[in-house]
């Protein structure tokens, strides 16, 4: 054996322990310049959003918001995360859609909480106390609120801290707590007057001191209140603050009872809230509207505006937004009690692992180092294609939605068109049946007009709800045919939905039936009743019926026009494979059945 010119083993280590903290420093050198091009790119996302904010065009808010989102769940950057999601959340805010917002905020919340940022805690606390009052929820908003007037004051946060004054206003306002809530919007105005004057936020503040005012039956001083509102929203170009003053300066003459002075302002509320689809107080305008028009005798008004009311109502709050609300809440405590367990069970497990490594580092560091070295690139490329894949279908999806939308938009104001110009044309013609031909298409172009309308206001876009869908087409075809005071249309079923192929040809063989009726079953202007229904009948059947209690056909006697609305039907029942009958007794009964898709 050859002895001698050994070399000790720390030697050898030492080459190797160099060679893998080079790769190390490499690794984060690199992965620190991804990062900050991720950072920028985000960065930029948001730039982009801020810009659509300012347009008030909240939809594509939310998708360069999204953007911005994975990415820093990408990069891990938790600070830029929780304020990413505390702009998605006012940005949900803005489109009334609190649940969202609410989720957000909790999100939110939790992430600062986790990094210890007292001032983001401060922001979510204001945000979460405003949510809990528009979702109904005082008291919880209350709590949040004052939690927020505390963390604000000590980290010294003027801004945030008018904030948090006015949502706490808000809230006790909503607990019929007026001298409180007066006392706190003041507060509020104050420090927003001070810190921003002429700004948006203190629009928002006057608007709800102004109604503080109201509610104490202050009408003059609220009136004072309203009319800074509207002059600020005006030189802004605030339009939803515009809007918000207007409507509450209409009710406020309508709780003194001066109807007249109340209805131009609530029209102009109406109006602009319609333009920048601020839906939330639409309802109640309408509705107030209404009244005031059936007051002063304009019944016709009256009930155009009655409609709107009822197409309006509850289509902004719901039981799930409530429910939502509770679970986040609940999610949130739960999990901030497990995170300490969590925490003290870490803090424990590392000390031991800590105490392990010293003793055996000599020996298996290098080793043990570049196989986790190796094993983390691997499980992070997995972790990054996955977390890639899911941020781009979510960002895909909203970006889908709102083209889809915009989609059914156009091509409801195309047929919109089309309907228009058959009605100029039917104007020039002096001939009866060419007219009525013209009004039937006319007709038929608008029952699809419809269809489309509903599709992009309802919230899956793939389905129709034909119960209302019904209503709609009814109430179009009487007032077509100037028979709304002479024949009344029941209808008889449950809310079903339908998929956009089955719904279009139905629509259509509603709208060719019902005019029948119209033109036929009820002659030199009698008074007359049609009952409408579409009902699942089992063995995956649906039953379309439509009978009126009119004059009735006689058997086997030559159709009555041109027979092409006739022709359409049994045309569009053979698309459906459906199967058509016929009663003829006590009037005219028609019933299609057909399979459901």
């Amino acid at each position: 054996m050859r002895k001698g010119n050994l070399l000790p083993k720390s030697a050898y280590l030492i080459p190797r322990l160099a060679v893998l903290l080079f790769l190390i420093h490499s690794f984060a050198f690199l992965h620190a310049q991804n990062t900050e091009e991720s950072s920028k790119q985000a960065q930029a996302f948001n730039q982009r959003a801020e810009k659509f904010l300012q347009a008030e065009n909240f939809d594509s808010v939310r998708v360069y918001l999204l953007k911005s989102k994975a990415i820093y769940e990408q990069v891990g950057d938790k600070k830029q995360l929780a304020n990413t999601l505390h702009k998605l959340s006012l940005n949900s805010f803005k489109l009334g859609q609190f649940d969202r917002s609410v989720e957000y905020d909790f999100k939110a919340l939790a992430l600062r909480e986790e990094i210890n940022d007292r001032a983001g805690i401060a922001n979510s606390y204001v945000n979460i106390s405003t949510d809990f009052f528009f979702v109904g929820k005082p008291e919880s908003g209350v709590e949040y609120g004052s939690k927020a007037v505390e963390l604000c004051k000590e980290v010294n946060d003027q801004i945030a801290l008018g904030l948090a004054y006015h949502g706490l206003a808000s809230n006790y306002m909503d607990l019929k707590q007026y001298p409180e809530a007066l006392k706190m919007i003041n507060a509020a105005v104050g420090i927003k007057q001070k810190i921003s004057p002429g700004e948006y936020t203190v629009l928002s503040s006057i608007n709800t001191q102004g109604n503080v005012l109201k509610l104490m039956g202050n009408y003059k001083a609220a009136l004072v209140s309203y009319k800074k509102v509207i002059e600020m929203g005006d030189k802004l170009n605030a339009q939803r603050g515009t809007a918000t003053g207007l409507a509450n300066t209409g009710h406020t003459y309508l709780l003194m009872g001066q109807k007249n002075n109340a209805l131009p302002y609530l029209l102009r509320a109406i109006e602009i809230g319609k333009k920048i689809n601020f839906k939330v107080n639409l309802p109640e305008q309408y509705m107030h509207v209404s009244d005031i028009y059936e007051s002063q005798g304009d019944f016709e008004n009256s009930l155009v505006y009655y409609k709107k009311f009822k197409a309006q109502e509850d289509s902004i709050f719901t039981s799930e937004q409530n429910r939502t609300t509770t679970e986040l809440q609940t999610q949130y405590e739960t999990g901030k009690k497990d995170a300490l367990l969590t925490v003290k069970d870490e803090k424990i497990s590392q000390q031991r692992k800590t105490n392990s490594l010293f003793v055996g580092i000599a020996v298996i560091l290098a080793a043990f180092l570049f196989t986790l070295y190796r094993s983390y690139l691997s499980r992070n490329k997995r972790l990054r294609i996955t977390a890639e894949l899911n941020q781009k279908l979510e960002i895909k999806n909203a970006e889908n939605e709102l083209l889809l939308k915009e989609i059914h938009h156009r091509v409801k104001n195309n047929l919109e068109v089309v309907s228009s110009l058959l009605a100029l044309q039917s104007a020039q013609i002096d001939d009866p049946d060419i007219q009525a031909a013209m009004q039937a298409s006319q007709n038929r172009v608008q029952s699809m007009g419809i269809l489309h309308q509903k599709l992009y206001q309802s919230e899956h876009l793939a389905f129709i709800e034909m119960k209302n869908y019904f209503v709609n087409l009814t109430e179009n075809i009487l007032d077509s045919y100037n028979a709304t005071e002479r024949v009344e249309v029941e209808l008889s079923m449950e809310n079903l939905e339908l998929d956009v192929d089955t719904a279009v040809p139905i629509g259509l063989i509603v709208n060719e039936l019902l005019t029948n009726a119209l033109k036929y079953a009820f002659p030199e202007g009698t008074l007359g009743k049609i009952k409408l229904s579409l009902k699942d009948i089992g063995d995956n059947l649906l039953q379309l019926s439509i009978a009126d209690n009119g004059v009735g056909k006689i058997a086997d006697a030559t159709p009555k026009g041109t027979g092409f609305g006739t022709q359409l039907v049994e045309l569009l029942t053979r698309q459906l494979d459906g199967k058509l009958t016929q009663i003829i007794e006590n009037g005219t009964m028609i019933s299609i059945q057909f399979a459901k898709k």
